[in-house]
């Protein structure tokens, strides 16, 4: 299950807390040939295994899938923008999309996106989010251009400007913690 909250938590805005970005803080590539496929995400638990899922295709189209209730759950794809800085690449999502597709009230910008950084290793697909409370301090400090909106249940970082580069490499702008996918074969799993 903490598979679909961390990955809820950015790609589906569906948590409490999130950062968007106005623009994206580094240059669109061309996609990345190697995410082209079918990622199962790997759960805590053997049996948490595939909770998500992921498609990605040639043309960088992502469909993301989940699985509620022994169903699963699709939506209209989007596309999967990647970029790289230094030798550390990204990727990030529309926060439209990101709403209507899983049907959250919680407002957004038309335009902002939402970014995680990605690697690649022993086959795995492993994504870290923005570290949300470690960037609204820096937003409320004034070392980054932003809003933060927070109440008793929801914060909400938007990082304004742009683009930012040196923000994705600083100390402390991405989460330990880590969301990770294991190459499936085919397309989506029920």
């Amino acid at each position: 299950m903490r598979i679909l909250a961390l990955m809820a938590s950015v790609l589906l805005l569906s948590a409490c807390q999130g950062t968007a970005f106005e623009l994206p803080p580094i240059a669109d590539s061309p996609c990345d040939a190697r995410l082209v496929g079918h990622w199962d995400s790997i759960g805590d638990d053997s049996d948490e295994d595939g909770e998500v899922q992921l498609d990605v295709s040639d043309s960088c189209s992502l469909s993301v899938f989940e699985r509620k209730q022994g169903k699963i759950l699709a939506g209209e794809p989007t596309q999967l923008h990647v970029g790289q800085l230094g030798e550390r690449w990204y990727l990030w999502v529309d926060t439209e999309w990101s709403r209507k597709r899983f049907e959250t009230g919680l407002p957004v910008r038309p335009g902002d996106i939402h970014l995680m950084r990605y690697e690649l290793r022993k086959g795995e697909l492993v994504l870290n989010m923005p570290d949300d409370k470690a960037i609204a301090h820096r937003i409320i400090d004034g070392q980054i251009p932003g809003q933060v909106s927070k109440d008793d249940q929801n914060l909400q970082n938007r990082i304004t400007g742009g683009p930012h580069p040196r923000l994705l490499d600083s100390p402390g702008s991405f989460d330990e913690d880590s969301m990770r996918f294991r190459r499936g074969t085919g397309s989506v799993k029920p």
